[in-house]
């Protein structure tokens, strides 16, 4: 139940992306936090979404497929099992992304079956996007659910995707966050980009299922293009950094 990072012993990581809202940047949560977690230590990548499986799609993840529905809302416990018993007998990392379909039936089967106790002495975290425009109020409704469903030994990030808007003002001054503060571990922003030129470079990363070492060997990408993805890069992995995904 743990690694090692120079010389010292740091607790085996559980990363799952969740939020019952589709199409408001999962994979990319999913996608951005793998290609860090995975420069620190060997990472295991699973994507459970049964319609629309974008996570899969980076190959260069190495990401693995694994429907877990059985039918509209519902999930094939066992197949569920299988992933528990991956995870305790590897040393790896895991990274699971779940589609909004099965946001209900999986947030059931994780408190009903107490995986959080069978998964102590791990860092789980629970990773959730929160938009600003349209979806907003669903999104947050998401982070309300699992705030008060899961107990204090789960670890949620709040992940703020500017792209389909700002939230309008800080987020800490909205009243349902003043009732979830406490059981907040971290802060991510994907923050705005104008839209002409770091906006379509993100958006083409993004929608083509790159990674940013792929970015980075294709001579297809001019210069600007590549600096501008790479800026982007550090921007995201300070955060990281700073909230400490890595311990």
């Amino acid at each position: 139940m743990t690694r090692q990072k120079n010389g010292q012993t740091l607790d085996k990581q559980i990363h799952f992306v969740l939020q019952g809202k589709g199409g408001v940047g999962k994979s990319v949560v999913a996608s951005l936090l793998a290609q860090y977690l995975r420069e620190h230590g060997e990472l295991c990548c699973i994507d459970t979404d049964p319609i629309n499986p974008t996570f899969a799609k980076y190959k260069d993840l190495k990401v693995e497929h694994l429907n877990l529905l059985s039918s509209p809302n519902r999930i094939n416990e066992r197949i569920f099992d299988e992933l528990i018993e991956s995870i305790l007998s590897s040393d790896k990392n895991f990274i699971i992304d779940n589609g909004a379909g099965g946001f209900l039936s999986i947030s059931n089967y994780i408190i009903e079956n107490e995986i959080i106790n069978v998964l102590a002495g791990y860092d789980v975290f629970i990773h959730v996007p929160l938009t600003g425009g349209q979806a907003f109020k669903e999104t947050a409704k998401g982070l309300i659910s699992i705030a008060n469903q899961f107990d204090e030994k789960i670890k949620i990030v709040i992940w703020i995707n500017e792209y389909f808007g700002k939230l309008g003002k800080d987020i800490e001054t909205f009243g349902f966050y003043k009732d979830i503060r406490d059981r907040i571990f971290a802060k991510i922003i994907i923050p705005e980009q104008s839209i002409d030129t770091f906006g379509e470079d993100i958006k083409m990363m993004f929608t083509e299922n790159k990674t940013f070492n792929e970015v980075a060997c294709d001579d297809a990408l001019k210069f600007m293009v590549k600096r501008r993805l790479n800026l982007f890069k550090e921007q995201m992995f300070v955060q990281f950094e700073e909230v400490a995904l890595c311990g």
